[in-house]
């Protein structure tokens, strides 16, 4: 439906209407919000004229012309960096959990353990700690 044909509508609505004036105030006040829509009414920056926003308005059409004229093409990433990429994020939770292993290996031995710091990541040290644990006696 176009504008031309419901401003027509609602001008016989009105005229059709024996209303009260605060409905057709109402009504006119709707009016000058639809003008507005359609292009009637400009907000000015202070530092911008009128014919600025004029100028402005042709270049962002002219752009957004050019935008749907041109198709939207992406261009791909380098097969080794898709590579790379690939593999980065199927190995993430790993190296994740192997930093939370060796953090929790330290704390344990270190901080709750009161054992010097250099021997933590001994594998004498887990290798002497496997053999108490599963040790026949």
């Amino acid at each position: 439906m176009s504008d031309k044909s419901y401003d027509e509508d609602n001008k016989e609505a009105i005229n059709e209407m024996n209303s009260s004036p605060q409905e057709e105030v109402s009504l006119k006040r709707a009016e000058k919000h639809r003008s507005a829509d359609r292009g009637g009414f400009q907000l000015l920056r202070r530092d911008h004229k009128r014919s600025d926003l004029a100028n402005e308005e042709i270049k962002s059409s002219a752009i957004e012309e050019q935008a749907e004229a041109e198709p939207f093409v992406r261009k791909k990433a380098p097969l080794w960096a898709r590579t790379l990429f690939w593999i980065l994020r199927k190995s993430i939770a790993p190296l994740i959990m192997i930093v939370m292993l060796l953090a929790g290996l330290y704390i344990g031995y270190v901080i709750m353990g009161d054992q010097p710091k250099e021997e933590a990541f001994q594998f004498s040290t887990y290798k002497h700690l496997w053999d108490l644990i599963f040790a026949e006696s």
